[in-house]
């Protein structure tokens, strides 16, 4: 229900900077998976570059679902992307149908809307934004975008309070008697109860209660986040050892894994520079089809390539191999799964295509160099 009030102004521009927010999040995207990434990435380098460089929240920057794989055994993970592209894209036009309503209604000169989206939920425009940002959450699931996310939840129930309060004022039991059977936020659910109501006492009593309650559901976010990353990395086709992590971004078995691998390093060239690595360095390798490239691997890029929906020939005989050599986030010694875990990024060392029919190396690509963006987080997986 929407009223045009002078107190209602500041609710209606937060809904317009908290729709704004969720665009800069989804352009992120966008461009990550366009040719012109590296560009755009230059205007979130300040803030991603002080979260990678400060170990205690480096971990705000990392993705807890594959990012840029294009396949792995879950079917779930498979179909997550588009799912969040009808959420983004379903919830911005939820949005903007729900401030046509609103603008139609006072080209009429209606103090009051109740009708279309408002028949369902009370704050349309709000549970359009939820639905946009679940959407940006799935397609680019950094920590920090999650905790943004459960924080703008708060902002919108305090804000749809507030606009309550004033219809209530203005309106009374008509307002009373459509809250009363419309549901807040989700339609059809029945009318949960008001966090103020929980806690009976003074004003002091009920914020510390909000403060409780949102600092509680941050950490069991970011704990259930912690649990999807390392269930997500047990769905990858990779091979683990002691030394090295690889990464297949489509589907191969473990043993292809390491028959792709063994012919890499009988390669006198290949093993000789991978041996002219510290002793102590964790590898991060990924095996990619030959026209394959994602703008997250410091790898030659191939011009207008999308990795999203990619399908993979059939039986191919050639692979690429992209070596790096992974910066952890702690100095503790780490194995296996555990190197991709606590990597905050990559450096290149070497890209070379693997034939499998004649058991060669058949090409071997110069490293590409570090960008002026080699200190941004970027996905690792």
């Amino acid at each position: 229900m929407t009223t045009h009030t002078q107190h209602n102004s500041v609710p209606k521009t937060s809904v317009w900077l908290a729709f704004g927010f969720y665009l800069l999040i989804g352009f992120e995207f966008f461009y990550m998976i366009s040719p012109f990434a590296v560009y755009f990435y230059s205007v979130y380098q300040p803030g991603l570059e002080f979260i990678n460089n400060h170990p205690s929240i480096s971990w705000l920057g990392a993705t807890f679902l594959p990012h840029i794989v294009s396949e792995t055994s879950s079917p779930l993970l498979n179909n997550i992307t588009p799912v969040g592209f009808i959420l983004t894209f379903g919830g911005g036009a939820l949005f903007i149908f729900g401030a046509i309503q609103v603008y139609w209604n006072k080209l009429r000169k209606k103090s009051v809307v109740v009708s279309g989206l408002y028949i369902f939920v009370r704050h349309p425009q709000y549970t359009a934004l939820i639905i946009a940002g679940l959407g940006m959450l799935i397609l680019w699931p950094r920590y920090i975008v999650l905790l943004s996310y459960v924080s703008m939840l708060f902002v919108y129930y305090h804000l749809a309070r507030h606009e309550e309060r004033e219809c209530f004022l203005k309106y009374g039991s008509s307002y009373q008697s459509y809250m009363e059977k419309t549901p807040m936020f989700i339609p059809f659910a029945q009318k949960l109860p008001r966090l103020p109501q929980l806690l009976s006492g003074n004003n002091l009593a009920r914020r510390s209660l909000y403060v409780i309650i949102y600092f509680s559901i941050l950490i069991l976010s970011v704990q259930t986040a912690n649990l999807l990353r390392s269930w997500a990395l047990d769905q990858l086709y990779a091979r683990y050892d002691q030394n090295s992590a690889t990464i297949s971004v489509t589907s191969l078995s473990s043993d292809n894994i390491a028959e792709i691998l063994a012919i890499a390093m009988d390669d006198d060239t290949v093993r000789e520079h991978i041996r002219e690595t510290e002793s102590t360095d964790r590898l991060i390798n990924y095996i990619v089809p030959l026209d394959w490239s994602a703008s997250e691997i410091p790898m030659q890029q191939i011009e207008g390539f999308d990795h999203f929906g990619y399908l993979p020939p059939e039986e191919a005989n050639e692979h690429k191999i992209v070596f790096t050599r992974s910066i952890p986030d702690t100095e503790k010694k780490l194995t296996g799964k555990e190197i991709i875990e606590h990597s905050k990024d990559r450096l290149p060392l070497l890209e070379i295509i693997v034939n499998r029919k004649s058991k060669l190396v058949s090409e071997i690509l110069p490293p590409l160099q570090p960008a002026h963006l080699e200190s941004v987080p970027l996905p690792i997986f």
